[in-house]
């Protein structure tokens, strides 16, 4: 029960989220914005879809 209430009541920016995660791949890694892309819609990257991002 415990696990299905975090489930439903998850607050999650995935805009926000994205963005973080592009600003490390860009500042850490020096990757290109469509290299960012790529990343982030991938099975690797967390799979987010492409109207999420904010690149």
């Amino acid at each position: 029960m415990a696990t299905q209430y975090a489930v439903d009541n998850i607050k999650t920016d995935w805009n926000d989220n994205s963005l973080k995660s592009a600003n490390t791949y860009q500042k850490d890694m020096n990757m290109s914005p469509e290299g960012i892309k790529d990343q982030l819609t991938s099975d690797y990257g967390g799979n987010l879809l492409l109207k999420k991002l904010m690149l």
